[in-house]
């Protein structure tokens, strides 16, 4: 099985970090030791700004998994409803980029150990760990309308990107891609050192997840010769993008890269660590890739199903 690398990391020294969002400029993370706390920080590890989660739906309440839906941040906190014998609730809270609480619902009963959040553009998606093991589709009212068993045991950082839903496992140190009724499609080995995981996120380019033994945010890297990216051609065939060496590879194949089929190369000249985009838009395919040394996304398209390509185009 193929094994993600470790990429750049940001440094948050002492912090225990928890649940993890991107709101395409900054990253906001939620901490254990400072109960029910959210911090925004840049990619240096700078605190922009924080504040604290709601408390008033019951003692300890702190936050774990966190979704951005293009406006807000969704906060899935757990809080105790008893003390003797311990019980604990959960519930979705809505804040704005200032704190400021917006919305709530509670999840469904038994899911006090809810641990990860996702955005697909309409719907959250809420995943437990240990006692739960499931993954929930909520409308933004509440409303349960389906739910899964999670493919590991101790499922925790959770998000949405390209279509389907990305599940990171602390036992099994693995990161599963998932459609939305729950069948794995893919899943790759976390990188060696790595601690214990907690949430995980997409910025654009790179998926990144929390290290709560090192305090650390690292960025997550495929395997070069591993695709990234999928789209559906209009025809209905699929086309996927990846990284074989330094250059771009797309296929049309209904198959993983590795199959034997014809590739066709869309740059060989840069160098280039991971694709982020594989897309069909008005009939013409745009393919975009993070170069290795300045990190910065650069767009390739082409208007003939892949026969000529235009690029690189700085996208930063």
């Amino acid at each position: 099985m193929a094994t993600l690398r470790s990429g750049n990391t940001i440094d948050r020294a002492g912090v225990d970090l928890l649940g993890l969002t991107h709101d395409g400029t900054y990253f906001w993370h939620s901490n254990y030791a400072d109960w029910g706390k959210i911090f925004q920080v840049d990619y240096d590890g700078t605190v922009i700004t924080s504040w604290d989660v709601y408390y008033g739906v019951g003692p300890g309440n702190y936050a774990l998994g966190l979704a951005w839906d293009g406006e807000d941040i969704w906060a899935q906190s757990i809080y105790l409803t008893s003390i003797v014998p311990t019980a604990w609730g959960a519930r979705a809270h809505r804040y704005s980029t200032l704190g400021a609480l917006e919305d709530s619902f509670p999840l469904v009963t038994g899911t006090g150990s809810m641990s990860g959040l996702g955005w697909d553009g309409t719907y959250l998606w809420s995943q437990g760990a240990g006692a739960v093991d499931k993954v929930y589709q909520y409308q933004t009212d509440g409303t349960d309308l389906s739910n899964f068993d999670t493919p590991g045991s101790a499922a925790y950082g959770l998000t949405y990107y390209n279509g389907y839903l990305w599940s990171i496992d602390n036992i099994d140190k693995k990161l599963y891609k998932l459609d939305t009724s729950g069948n794995v499609i893919a899943q790759w080995d976390l990188p060696t050192g790595i601690g214990l995981v907690a949430g995980l996120t997409w910025d654009g380019t790179h998926f990144w997840c929390t290290d709560r033994t090192n305090s650390l945010i690292r960025q997550l890297l495929f395997p070069s010769g591993d695709y990234v990216a999928m789209s559906i051609d209009p025809t209905g065939v699929p086309w996927y993008a990846w990284i074989t060496g330094n250059d771009i590879k797309v296929n049309l194949l209904d198959a993983r890269p590795s199959t034997p089929g014809t590739a066709v190369t869309v740059d060989s000249t840069g160098d280039y660590d991971s694709v982020s985009e594989c897309l069909f838009d008005g009939g013409i395919l745009r393919v975009v890739a993070r170069a290795s040394a300045d990190q910065k996304p650069y767009l390739f398209y082409s208007s003939d199903m892949g026969a000529t390509w235009t690029g690189p185009v700085d996208m930063s």
